[in-house]
C-alpha cells in the first residue's frame, strides 16, 4: 500500500541522508573545475555544489516512510547515486582491468584477464567490448563508492537521458504519485505537502547553486541577495546557463558580434600587431623603484622570479646599464638556464643585483607608525593616485616596465594524409621577446589612445572612476601601492582595451559575464604570470586583492578561451530574483536553504566592488531597479552584538515567510566553538529548532586554503518551533553528551575520510539540536540572551565547547595504546595540546602529511597554535618538529605546557644527544618532581607514550628519536621506582 504524504510528513533529510555517496559526488564536482556549470559565468567564493543542492531539496520534498528501504532506494535512484544510475546513466569511461581486478575470484582473473608486453594486466584480447563492458556493469556492487564515481559521469551531465521505468514503478507504489519525470514528481510531493508546485528560497544567493538547482528539478525557485554582483551572477545562472535554445543562439551570435567588433578596433590601433605579423599573445609588466642603498641608488626592476616558461627553462636576464662607473638601471635580454637572473624580490625585500644589500619593502615604501593615543595611525611615503592616474609617475618610489612579450604567428601548413588526399590547417607558433623600440612606442602609442578617451569614459561609466572605499581586503592596495580607485589596479593597455569592449556590450547583457571574466584572468595588474605552464593565473587564487611586482596582461586573443560556450542547453522556468536586504523580503517559501556569511567569512561586500565598479551603466541599463553599490553599509558582516542582532532578525524574517510545516536548511563551514555559540542564539531567538545536522565533505584537499577551511560543511535541518518546555544547563548537557555519541557514531559508520576538525562541527551541531529544542534554559528566553545575558551566552558557549571535547574523546589514535580501555583512560588524561601532537603525528604517519590537516585539527581542539609545532612548512608534505629539532625554550613555554609529552620529549632529546637512557631518565625524574609528581605515577603513561613516540621512525627526520625513546621506554620499564 503506498504511503499517505501529509502536510507533516517527516522529511526524508531529518532522518537519513547518504553522507559518504553524497560527499564523494561533491567532490568530484569540485573536482571539475572550471567544467563546472556555474563557474562559466565568472568568480565567487564558496559556491556550493549543484549535487549538494539537488540532494538537499529532494531530501526535503521526499517524505521518511516505515519502509526504510524503499526511501532510500528511491532517493538514490533519482539522484542516480544508485547501481543502475552510476552504471548506466553515468556511464563514463571504461573501467580498467587494475580497478577491477582486486574484486574478482580467480577464475574470474583467467576467464578475463591477461597480461600484455609490459606485464600490465589488461582485459582479456579474447573478450569483445560489449562483453566487457556487461561484465564491469555485473561487478559494480562489488566497486568502492568512490572508485565508481571516478570513471563515471557526473550526475548533472546526464539530465537528458530518461529515468528507468522500474523507478517510476517504485514511486507509484511507494508514495501514490504516478508520473514519468522529475519535474512532475517534484510537483506531486509539493502539491501533497504545501497544496502547490514548492517554492524554495535562499536570501543569500551568491553564486546562485540553490536557485538554480532548485528551478532544474521542477520547483519554484526564488533568489536574493543584497549584493548585485551576485544578483548578476544568479541571473546569469537563471537565464544564460538556463536559456532556451533560440535564447542561448541569440546569446552567442551577439557575443561573436561583440568579440569581433573589439578585435577589429584593436587590430585597426596597431597595438597588438608588429611588423613581421605576430600578434602579441602576452605582455608581462614588473614593478621598478630605486635601491635606497645611498652608496648605490640603480634602478631595479622588482620580480619574485624572472622564469618565463619552465617548459623550455626560458626567462630574463637583467643587463646592467652603466653611467660614469656604477650601474645605473637594467635593461632586458631572453635567456635560458642559469643564465637567467635571480629574483630580485625574495621574502618581502629588495634583493639589489647592482650591490648586493637587501631592503625590506616596507623600508622602501617607508612604514611607520606616527602619533599616540587615539591619533595613533599608520602612514607611509607612497602618493595616493589621483582620479586622473593611470600610471605611475616617473618620480614615485614603485613604477612600471615592460619586461618580455610572447608573440603568436598563426601560419597556413600543407599536409597529406595517407590517402594522398592534401589539405591544410593554420599552426600557432610562439616566441618570447624582450621589447624592442617599436614595442615601446606602441607602449606609447597605448597612453595616448587612453587620454584621448579617459576623461569621456569615465564619465560614461566605461571605465570605472570610483574611489576604493577602505576595509579589510580593500586596504591592501591603497597601502601597497597607492592606488586610491578602482581603475589604478588595471594598466593603460588594460584600460583601452576593456573601455573600448565595455562601450560596446551592451548589445547583449549576456556579454557582461565574459567581461568580468577577462578581469579575474586576463586584465589586470594583479593577474599572476604562471611559469609552469606559461599561463596566466586566476587573480583572485585566493580571498584577497593581492597586489604583485610582477604581472601578466594578456591580448584580446585570450578572450576566446573566457567566451560562454555551454555545452547542453538547461531552459529553466519558474523563478524569480531580487536585490534586497534579507530582513525586508517578503517573499514566502515552503523551503529555505542558505549559506549564510559569518564571522570571519569571506568579504563579498569588497571584493565584489572589483567586479562592480565596471558594471555600473550596464546594471542602470538591464536592471534599472537594482542598486549599482556594494550595500556596504547593509551587509552581513564581522561579530559581535550588530551581526548576531543582523542575523537573528534575518532568520525570523525567514521564519515567518515559511509555513508552519515548513523547512530551512542552514549550511555552516566554521570551526570557531564561539561563532557557533552566537549561531546557536541566532536560530533560538529566531524561533527555530534544529531538528537534524549531518556532515557533508565538499573540499577536495587542492581546495583547502589557508586559513579557517576544513573539508565537511554542516547541514542543519531547521523547523519552527511550534513548542518545546523550559530547560537547565545540567539537564542540556547531559542530552547534549548523548547527542554528540550518536553524531560521531553516525559519520564513522557512514564515511571514513572526515577528519578531527569534521568531527568538531558535527559535536557543535549535535549541541544545537539540544539547544534549541528549548522554549527557555535556566529560565531565560533566547530573545533575551541574545540581546545582553551574557552569562547565558558564555553557558552556551560551554556547552559548545564540551561537546567538541565529547567528540574528541571519540577520535583517539589507535595506535596510542593495544588496549581500546586502557588508550581511550589514556587520551582523557592528555590536554589539548597534547592531543594535537599525538593525534597530527598519528595522522602523518597514515601518511596524511597536508598543512590543512594541522589547519583542521589546530581549530577543532579549540586552537593551539600548529605553526609552533612545524620544522618544514610545504602544503602536502608538512614535517613536524622532532624533540630534537625543538629548542628547549620551545619545549618549556610552547603549546605543550607543562604536560607529560613534554617532558618525555625532553628527556627524550636528552638521549638522543647523550646516548644515555639513564640520563634521560634522571631528567624526566627532575622534572616530573619540580612539578609535584612522582615519576612512579607517571610510569604506565609514561611507557605507553614513549611507545608510541617510538613508532614515529618512518617519519623524515624521527629515526633518530624514534629510537632514542624506544630505548628510553626499555630503561623505565627496567627501573624499579
Amino acid at each position: 500500500m503506498a504511503h499517505q504524504i501529509t502536510p507533516e510528513s517527516p522529511s526524508l533529510i531529518e532522518k537519513w541522508l547518504p553522507v559518504s555517496r553524497l560527499s564523494v559526488e561533491s567532490q568530484k564536482e569540485r573536482k571539475a573545475g572550471s567544467g563546472q556549470t556555474l563557474t562559466g559565468l565568472g568568480k565567487w567564493w564558496g559556491r556550493k555544489p549543484l549535487v549538494l543542492a539537488r540532494a538537499t531539496i529532494l531530501a526535503s520534498l521526499l517524505p521518511a516512510t516505515d519502509d526504510e528501504a524503499m526511501d532510500r532506494r528511491i532517493f538514490l535512484g533519482l539522484m542516480r547515486m544508485d547501481d543502475e544510475g552510476l552504471s548506466v546513466a553515468r556511464a563514463g569511461k571504461a573501467l580498467s582491468a587494475s580497478v577491477v581486478e582486486p574484486l574478482m575470484t580467480e577464475g574470474e582473473k583467467s576467464a578475463w584477464l591477461s597480461t600484455d608486453v609490459k606485464g600490465k594486466t589488461v582485459w582479456s584480447p579474447e573478450r569483445t567490448e560489449s562483453e566487457r563492458a556487461a561484465f564491469a556493469t555485473a561487478l559494480h556492487s562489488r566497486i568502492p563508492y568512490s572508485d565508481r564515481v571516478g570513471a563515471a559521469l557526473r550526475a548533472e551531465e546526464v539530465d537528458d537521458k530518461p529515468w528507468p521505468t522500474s523507478l517510476w514503478d517504485d514511486v507509484e507504489s511507494h508514495l501514490g504519485i504516478r508520473t514519468d519525470s522529475l519535474a512532475g514528481l517534484v510537483d506531486a510531493l509539493g502539491q501533497k505537502r504545501f497544496g502547490r508546485k514548492p517554492r524554495v528560497g535562499d536570501c543569500f544567493t551568491g553564486g546562485g547553486s540553490i536557485p538554480f538547482e532548485a528551478a532544474r528539478i521542477g520547483c519554484d525557485a526564488f533568489a536574493s541577495d543584497l549584493n548585485p554582483v551576485a544578483g548578476l551572477l544568479t541571473w546569469g545562472a537563471l537565464n544564460v546557463v538556463g536559456a532556451s535554445e533560440a535564447e542561448r543562439a541569440q546569446m552567442d551570435a551577439a557575443q561573436q558580434e561583440w568579440l569581433a567588433k573589439v578585435d577589429a578596433q584593436i587590430t585597426a590601433w596597431g597595438i597588438e600587431h608588429n611588423d613581421r605579423g605576430e600578434r602579441a599573445d602576452a605582455f608581462l609588466y614588473c614593478a621598478e623603484t630605486v635601491c635606497p642603498n645611498s652608496e648605490c641608488g640603480a634602478k631595479v626592476p622588482m620580480s619574485p622570479s624572472w622564469l618565463v616558461s619552465q617548459k623550455q627553462d626560458l626567462g630574463v636576464r637583467l643587463v646592467p646599464v652603466e653611467a660614469d662607473g656604477r650601474v645605473v638601471s637594467y635593461g632586458f635580454e631572453i635567456a635560458r638556464g642559469k643564465e637567467i637572473s635571480a629574483p630580485t624580490v625574495e621574502k618581502g625585500s629588495l634583493c639589489c643585483p647592482a650591490c648586493g644589500v637587501r631592503t625590506p619593502v616596507k623600508q622602501i615604501r617607508g612604514d611607520r607608525t606616527v602619533g599616540e593615543g587615539e591619533d595613533k595611525k599608520t602612514v607611509n611615503n607612497l602618493r595616493p593616485w589621483e582620479k586622473t592616474d593611470f600610471m605611475p609617475r616617473p618620480d614615485d618610489i614603485l613604477t612600471e616596465r615592460l619586461y618580455c612579450i610572447r608573440w603568436v604567428l598563426d601560419q597556413e601548413v600543407a599536409t597529406e594524409k595517407k590517402n594522398g588526399k592534401k589539405e591544410s590547417k593554420v599552426v600557432s607558433s610562439k616566441r618570447y621577446a624582450v621589447p624592442e623600440v617599436d614595442d615601446l612606442a606602441r607602449e606609447k602609442r597605448v597612453v595616448e589612445l587612453l587620454s584621448e578617451r579617459l576623461d569621456e569614459w569615465q564619465k560614461e561609466g566605461f571605465i570605472p572612476s570610483a574611489e576604493i572605499v577602505p576595509g579589510y581586503n580593500t586596504k591592501q592596495p591603497i597601502w601597497e601601492r597607492g592606488w586610491t580607485r578602482w581603475h589604478h589596479l588595471f594598466n593603460p593597455r588594460q584600460l583601452l582595451v576593456l573601455g573600448f569592449a565595455n562601450n560596446q556590450i551592451n548589445m547583449d547583457v549576456s556579454n557582461i559575464f565574459v567581461l568580468g571574466k577577462s578581469f579575474d584572468f586576463l586584465f589586470s595588474k594583479l593577474v599572476r604570470w604562471i611559469p609552469a605552464n606559461a599561463q596566466t593565473g586566476q587573480c583572485f587564487s585566493n580571498q584577497a586583492l593581492n597586489t604583485l611586482f610582477n604581472y601578466a596582461n594578456r591580448s584580446w586573443l585570450g578572450i576566446k578561451n573566457l567566451s560562454l560556450d555551454f555545452e547542453k542547453t538547461i531552459s529553466l522556468k519558474s523563478s524569480h530574483l531580487e536585490i534586497c536586504d534579507a530582513r525586508l523580503t517578503a517573499t514566502k517559501t515552503d523551503i529555505w536553504i542558505t549559506d549564510p556569511p559569518y564571522a570571519d567569512a569571506v568579504n563579498y561586500h569588497e571584493l565584489t566592488e572589483f567586479f562592480l565598479a565596471w558594471y555600473v551603466p550596464h546594471l542602470k541599463t538591464h536592471f534599472p531597479d537594482w542598486p549599482v553599490d556594494s550595500r556596504r553599509e547593509l551587509a552581513v558582516k564581522g561579530a559581535g552584538e550588530d551581526f548576531k542582532q543582523t542575523m537573528a532578525a534575518i532568520y525570523a524574517n525567514l521564519n515567518r515567510n515559511m509555513p508552519d510545516n515548513g523547512l530551512q536548511v542552514v549550511m555552516f563551514t566554521h570551526q570557531d566553538p564561539e561563532v557557533w555559540a552566537d549561531l546557536a542564539l541566532i536560530l533560538w531567538a529566531a524561533g527555530l529548532r534544529v531538528s537534524a545536522a549531518w556532515v557533508i565533505s565538499t573540499e577536495t584537499e587542492s581546495g583547502l586554503k589557508e586559513g579557517n577551511y576544513v573539508k565537511g560543511t554542516v547541514m542543519l535541518v531547521l523547523r519552527k518551533r511550534l513548542g518545546g518546555g523550559d530547560g537547565w544547563i545540567s539537564q542540556a548537557d547531559a542530552s547534549v553528551r548523548r547527542e554528540v555519541a550518536r553524531q560521531i557514531e553516525r559519520m564513522k559508520t557512514a564515511a571514513s575520510d572526515f577528519n578531527d576538525g569534521d568531527y568538531a562541527l558535527a559535536s557543535y551541531a549535535a549541541a544545537l539540536r539540544v539547544i534549541t529544542g528549548y522554549a527557555s534554559i535556566d529560565d531565560i528566553r533566547p530573545e533575551e540572551a541574545l540581546t545582553g545575558h551574557s552569562d547565558t551566552r558564555e553557558a552556551v558557549a560551554n556547552l559548545i565547547r564540551r561537546a567538541q571535547r565529547q567528540a574528541s574523546a571519540f577520535l583517539v589514535p589507535d595506535d596510542l595504546h593495544p588496549e581500546e580501555g586502557e588508550r581511550a583512560a589514556l587520551w582523557g588524561r592528555l590536554d589539548k595540546g597534547e592531543r594535537f601532537l599525538v593525534q597530527a603525528l598519528s595522522s602523518q604517519k597514515r601518511g596524511n602529511r597536508s598543512i590543512s590537516l594541522l589547519q583542521e585539527l589546530d581549530k577543532g581542539m579549540g586552537g593551539i597554535g600548529y605553526d609552533e609545532f612545524v620544522q618544514d612548512k610545504i602544503a602536502d608534505a608538512v614535517n613536524l618538529k622532532t624533540p630534537t629539532q625543538w629548542a628547549r625554550r620551545g619545549l618549556d613555554d610552547g603549546p605543550l605546557g607543562k604536560t607529560l609529552l613534554r617532558d618525555l620529549m625532553l628527556a627524550v632529546r636528552e638521549v638522543s644527544s647523550t646516548g644515555e637512557p639513564s640520563m634521560g631518565l634522571d631528567r624526566l625524574s627532575e622534572r616530573l618532581e619540580a612539578r609535584g609528581r612522582f615519576l612512579a605515577d607517571a610510569k604506565p603513561d609514561a611507557l605507553s607514550l614513549l611507545a608510541w613516540l617510538s613508532t614515529l621512525g618512518v617519519l623524515p627526520g624521527w629515526s633518530v628519536d624514534a629510537s632514542a625513546a624506544a630505548s628510553l621506554r626499555d630503561a623505565l620499564a627496567l627501573r624499579t621506582l
